[in-house]
This record gives structure tokens, C-alpha cells and sequence, in this order.
């Protein structure tokens, strides 16, 4: 769905990595890890997401996955 939604809102292949838990987490553990530049470009993407039809579908069917209220947003800044 990151295809189908994300490439909608600027989140491209070359910005989107999805991981699971390895060594030392949890294997069930599911992580979608977004690459952007700058704060200003999260909220417009979430501005669009919250637009998009195929958006909300995705979530309802999605949500039947997930146990309600465990959704968490980390943001890191990354170091050189």
C-alpha cells in the first residue's frame, strides 16, 4: 500500500524502508521508517494522507491488524 498511498504524498521507494524485529526485538514487531528533510514536509504529507480515499480504506482494513491505541510516531534526527 506504501506503493498505492505513499507515492501520492511524496513518499517514494527511495524514502521508505520497512523493518521487523531481528535480534533483541520482538519478531512480531513491525517498523515503517519514513526519510524526510524537514518537519514541513511531514505535515504536508499528512495533510494529503488525511485527503486521500485510498488512504482511509487502507486504514480500515488495516485496523483489524492492530491493537487500538498502539500506534506511537518517533521522530530521530540523523547525525553525520
Amino acid at each position: 500500500m506504501i506503493k498505492q498511498v505513499g507515492s501520492k504524498v511524496g513518499w517514494g521507494p527511495d524514502k521508505v524502508r520497512i523493518l521487523t524485529g531481528s535480534i533483541g526485538a520482538q519478531e512480531s514487531t513491525i517498523e515503517t521508517e519514513f526519510y524526510i528533510e524537514h518537519l514541513q514536509e511531514l505535515d504536508e504529507s499528512w495533510a494529503k494522507l488525511g485527503k486521500l480515499k485510498t488512504h482511509k480504506t487502507w486504514g480500515k482494513e488495516f485496523e483489524k491488524h492492530t491493537v487500538s491505541g498502539t500506534a506511537r510516531w518517533e521522530i530521530f534526527r540523523v547525525v553525520d
